[in-house]
């Protein structure tokens, strides 16, 4: 059976970290076995950094619909264009990636896994187009390539071989977050990307 956070737990280790200052779902959102959230509520006031954040803790312990959504709060206050906003659309697609795996569709997880890749290989491209300082047409660098090569790795391991969540592990999206994608670092302040 998957890890599942206990929400008391997980949600007292998030607050001591000040990271996701409200409770954990009771469950995951996944179309067709657990009902979707009436009203999505987001924190007022809620910057990007915090919303990145927040994603980044909801993916973690395997609430990829409430990380999705999440990271397109923050991609909307990005703009939606720029190395920030292709960031966090990997981000989104991974999350995506997340919620097919647990409804069962794998082609929907690869289609999805390939496009956060693409996106990240992009970021990868731009990053090594960068003229390196003291260069004519210098540029601030923005991204750390680690990230980027150890996300892109990810979403390509996820493409070859989508981890299906299993009928139990189904059943336990309706009481909480179900793990299948594994850990990766997916937090980087938003304050280091150039808009």
């Amino acid at each position: 059976m998957a890890d599942q956070p206990n929400s008391s737990q997980s949600h007292d280790s998030a607050i001591s970290h000040g990271v996701f200052p409200h409770f954990l779902p009771q469950s995951t959102y996944v179309p067709g076995i657990t009902p979707r959230p009436r009203d999505e509520t987001h924190p007022v006031g809620e910057t990007l950094e915090q919303a990145l954040a927040r994603g980044a803790f909801l993916f973690q312990h395997g609430y990829y619909w409430e990380a999705h959504e999440a990271w397109e709060t923050a991609w909307i206050a990005a703009g939606r264009r720029g190395p920030l906003a292709d960031y966090l659309k990997a981000l989104i697609k991974l999350a995506a990636c997340g919620v097919k795996c647990l409804a069962g569709n794998r082609p929907g997880a690869i289609r999805h896994a390939r496009r956060a890749q693409e996106l990240l290989q992009g970021l990868l491209q731009r990053e090594k187009s960068i003229s390196k300082p003291g260069e004519r047409g210098t540029s601030v660098r923005c991204f750390p390539e680690q990230l980027f090569t150890s996300l892109e790795a990810f979403a390509s391991t996820l493409a070859a071989d989508p981890p299906i969540a299993t009928d139990a592990q189904r059943e336990a999206a309706k009481s909480g977050g179900v793990k299948l994608l594994g850990s990766v670092e997916l937090t980087h302040p938003a304050s280091s990307f150039s808009h």
